[in-house]
């Protein structure tokens, strides 16, 4: 009982408010100084949640970050490709 509380309350800390030792907003999705995997985890989020427009932009953001990157050019491109 005592592990589903404690989960239960680590689970409700990653849904939005700020980090007090960063003074980070955590429900911020587009961060600029974040690697291009940040990005892409971003756009998987949206995609399981049946969001593609906004999974698209965050693996446009992605690409941008890192434009030599095969494997983002590659996973744009089939995004791309299934939302036509």
């Amino acid at each position: 009982m005592l592990a589903l509380a404690v989960l239960g309350i680590g689970c409700a800390s990653l849904r939005g408010g700020s980090d007090e030792d960063t003074g980070q907003d955590l429900g911020v999705e587009i961060r600029p100084d974040a690697p291009p995997e940040y990005d892409v985890l971003v756009a998987q989020q949206h995609a399981r949640e049946g969001r593609a427009p906004e999974a698209l932009a965050a693996l446009e953001r992605a690409v941008g970050k890192d434009d030599s990157s095969a494997y983002l050019l590659r996973v744009l491109s089939d995004s791309l490709a299934r939302s036509c």
